[in-house]
């Protein structure tokens, strides 16, 4: 039941069901409708309560989800537009940095060969990249190599 998909406590049972199909006229006995019919239109009326919750927590959950796709692809788009502007100009000892995702200043040799390794398993054309990214990379690490005189 889509009740119990939303983890709404709403139970109608077969018997209910039935007794909502019937007719008044099967409900009639030897005194008249009076409290049966009474009866009935309370379940009907409890149904219809029921059955709107349900529409309800859907047409919530509907929109929540909606919500959350909208802002999980705004703050995509925000993180795309925040790497570009972070983007250094190529060819420049910032960029070859922002390549290798370090920072200036933090980091020795050893570190270096460890971003410089990482960046080249991403970027090598037998790991999913492209021969643009490897040739960015080694740029990179030749140019940190030549600024810190590096062999």
């Amino acid at each position: 039941m889509i009740a119990q998909q939303l983890g709404l406590s709403v139970e109608i049972t077969n018997e209910e069901l039935e007794f909502f199909k019937a007719k008044p006229s099967v409900l009639k006995d030897e005194e008249g409708l009076g409290e049966q019919w009474r009866r009935y239109r309370e379940k009907q009326r409890t149904y219809a309560m029921r059955s709107a919750k349900i529409d309800l927590a859907q047409t919530r959950l509907r929109n929540a989800l909606a919500r959350a796709e909208l802002e999980r692809e705004e703050k995509e788009e925000t993180e795309r537009r925040a790497r570009e502007r972070a983007k250094p100009p190529p060819g420049t000892y910032a960029a070859a940095l922002w390549v290798l995702k370090l920072r200036e200043g933090h980091f020795g040799e050893t570190t270096f060969n460890k971003h410089y390794r990482r960046a080249m398993q991403a970027a090598h054309p037998d790991t999913g990249g492209t021969k643009d990214q490897a040739q960015a990379v080694n740029a990179a690490r030749a140019l940190i190599k030549m600024r810190h005189g590096w062999k």
